[in-house]
């Protein structure tokens, strides 16, 4: 029986994108007997690209406008996967408009005015976002690897609108990411050695984490060194039998291979 292992990348094109990256994250999924979902995977996923989407939501209504909400992604350009899933959001959303097949804006092409964009807008969004919510608790998704330390909550609207997204982080007790490495001491040290060799900063920093975990193993981890973890834990994660669905292969395949696993591209 064939197993998928859900990177947070194949999660975000299968449930928020649109077009060929949405296409081939179906398709893909569909090659697998067993899609598993990491608790991690959600988690990064509502950290990362689902607060995109409900970060430019809230501009729609803060700003009163379609337009300054769009202007406002520039102010994030240092928040680089922020700022591109933004932008990838404002692409689909006119791609919607211009080909508006599956998509609803029943009640919207009466309008007339200003408001009328930011009508659209916000409510597509607000679709999306809760929409992708809703499918991560449906088949073909099979949630594995709880995680103790995180509260898993749902998006909820607040009466003004804006969407809360909170909470993010995990706020329940010590890292369980931490503890799963330290009882694995072999898969501990072959995701250490493997970062510590790379010229990539993102596993330096990642190389670094690891080692304080293995010096420090009685101190707790804060939440941004969990984050830096980040692609590692697939590869701690993913249970034997399974292969790790990612289009990011570039970095999850050394991962991965380290400890005797393999990552594909869907």
């Amino acid at each position: 029986m064939s197993k998928a292992f859900l990177d947070t990348t194949i999660v975000a094109d299968a449930l928020l994108k649109r077009g060929e990256q949405h296409n081939n994250a179906v398709n893909a999924l569909a090659r697998y007997d067993e899609i598993l979902l990491p608790v991690y995977a959600i988690k990064e996923f509502k950290r990362g690209p689902l607060r995109a989407y409900i970060w430019l939501h809230n501009k729609v209504i803060t700003t009163g406008s379609w337009g300054n909400a769009v202007e406002c992604i520039a102010s994030i350009h240092t928040h680089k996967n922020l700022s591109s899933t933004a932008i990838k959001a404002v692409a689909d959303f006119t791609s919607a408009l211009e080909a508006p097949e599956g998509e609803d804006f029943s009640g919207l092409r009466s309008s007339s005015g200003g408001t009328f964009l930011q009508k659209q807008a916000r409510i597509w969004l607000k679709t999306k976002i809760f929409g992708a919510w809703r499918k991560l608790n449906q088949r073909p998704f099979q949630k594995t690897q709880n995680l103790d330390c995180y509260a898993l909550v749902a998006p909820k609207q607040k009466s003004s609108g804006i969407i809360d997204r909170g909470p993010y982080k995990c706020t329940l007790g010590n890292c369980c990411v931490q503890m799963q490495l330290l009882d694995d001491q072999e898969a501990l040290k072959a995701l250490e050695k493997i970062c510590k060799g790379s010229e990539k900063q993102e596993m330096l920093k990642r190389a670094k984490v690891l080692r304080h975990i293995r010096r420090h193993p009685n101190s707790n981890i804060e939440e941004n060194k969990c984050v830096t973890l980040g692609d590692l834990v697939f590869a701690l994660q993913c249970p034997e039998g399974a292969v790790i669905l990612t289009t990011n292969i570039v970095d999850h395949e050394p991962l991965s291979n380290a400890l005797g696993k393999q990552a594909v591209l869907p």
